[in-house]
């Protein structure tokens, strides 16, 4: 699984594929800053259905070579 972030003031746009070609249950990515809300997102980042998220970690399956593309609004006083 390979990651790759753009941040634009409090919005984060994050984006993950799988590359080995197999399912990957459960994935689990922990933010090291506040999460206000989450949206998926389309590859332009346009924010779409909202997204669950605990203790700011995200969970999400992803399939073989998906491409998965999350907005995140941080919560006001992060430092990031």
């Amino acid at each position: 699984m390979k990651r790759l972030i753009f941040k634009l003031r409090r919005r984060v746009a994050q984006r993950v594929y799988e590359a080995t070609g197999k399912t990957t249950p459960n994935v689990r990515l922990k933010l090291n800053a506040k999460i206000a809300s989450a949206h998926e997102a389309n590859l332009l980042g346009v924010p779409g259905q909202k997204l669950q998220f605990r203790n700011d970690t995200l969970q999400f399956d992803l399939h073989p070579f998906e491409i998965k593309t999350s907005v995140l609004e941080l919560a006001r006083g992060n430092k990031h």
